[in-house]
């Protein structure tokens, strides 16, 4: 079986007979069998990670000068049953997630960042020692997630997630022997709105400038949604993996303060946010141009970091 992130289009039929295997394997509790499938392989072609492994690897299908997070991990589910379904559910997202028909593909960057948000999700059921995803199916069990998660803190964007990979498990499910389904009513904004206390009320406005420089104000901002809304996937993980060079040039620096190699610098300092920009592994435009070169994109796009910022 090929990842689909790997080549496109005709390898999802290809696919999906021998995928139906690995689902019967589950099924019927093979799971010796089941661990022994091949899910990533090595540059040179050769096995990487298992089904069983406790840890996935990926180098071999990222560009290592702009991801640092090559691997997914399994071990902090201690609930066995919990934690062959999670990868069930990985592996589902790796070789059949997309539409048939179009062909669509799932990139390295969004399968790592949707398993994190979905760790989120399984660390909750094997904390409350339910056996399945199943258990968020009812709306008391869903209730006290919630209640879980508004404890954490998290931010709007990472709530949007979080519900995200619920919906992505949901899709899955069609093809799993998992049932699973989101509680009648629970709608995103709803159940952002819940997690993070922030309710929107509508009122009524008055425009405290002209109309016709409203009208324009309004027919560009449709203008810039219609040009890049096509495209919101591939600007998410351009700005994601922009995010992450930052994260990763932000942690080397904090390492040398906090271990006490550095001593003359410190966050409040003036020179903190230069340090971080000289230790980030990857410049900009290296990242900007793996992501837009050969797309439609390199038309629509600046491969000025502030400019990109700006223009979307």
């Amino acid at each position: 079986m090929t990842p689909l992130f790997e080549l496109p289009k005709n390898i999802l039929k290809e696919n999906l007979s021998e995928y139906k295997n690995i689902v019967q394997l589950y099924s019927d509790r093979r799971y010796k069998k089941l661990d022994n499938v091949v899910v990533t392989k090595n540059f040179d072609g050769s096995p990487n990670s298992y089904f069983g492994d406790e840890e996935w690897d990926f180098r071999a299908y990222l560009d290592a000068r702009i991801v640092y997070k090559k691997r997914i991990v399994f071990s902090k589910i201690f609930n066995d049953d919990l934690a062959r379904e999670m990868k069930l559910i990985c592996f589902s997202w790796l070789y059949i997630a997309g539409h048939h028909r179009k062909g669509a593909v799932i990139k390295p960057s969004t399968l790592i960042a949707r398993f994190s948000k979905l760790s989120v999700i399984y660390k909750f059921i094997d904390m409350q020692g339910f056996h399945s995803i199943n258990s968020l199916s009812s709306e008391i069990v869903f209730s006290e997630f919630c209640e879980y998660l508004k404890g954490k803190n998290y931010s709007s964007g990472q709530v949007e997630g979080i519900y995200n990979a619920l919906m992505h498990v949901k899709k899955a499910a069609r093809y799993l022997p998992i049932k699973f389904d989101i509680p009648q009513g629970r709608t995103q904004s709803k159940f952002g709105r819940e997690i993070t206390g922030k309710h929107f009320e509508g009122k009524d406005q008055f425009y405290a400038i002209p109309t016709r420089l409203m009208e324009k104000i309004y027919r560009y901002c449709f203008d810039v949604v219609e040009t890049y809304h096509p495209y919101r996937e591939a600007i998410h993980e351009l700005l994601h993996d922009m995010r992450q060079n930052y994260e990763e040039g932000k942690r080397r620096v904090d390492d040398k303060i906090q271990s006490g190699l550095w001593h003359w610098i410190n966050e409040d300092s003036s020179e903190y946010r230069v340090e971080v920009n000289k230790h980030q592994p990857a410049s900009y435009s290296s990242i900007i141009d793996a992501h837009i070169n050969n797309t439609h994109l390199e038309n629509l796009l600046p491969k000025n970091a502030l400019r990109i910022q700006g223009t979307i």
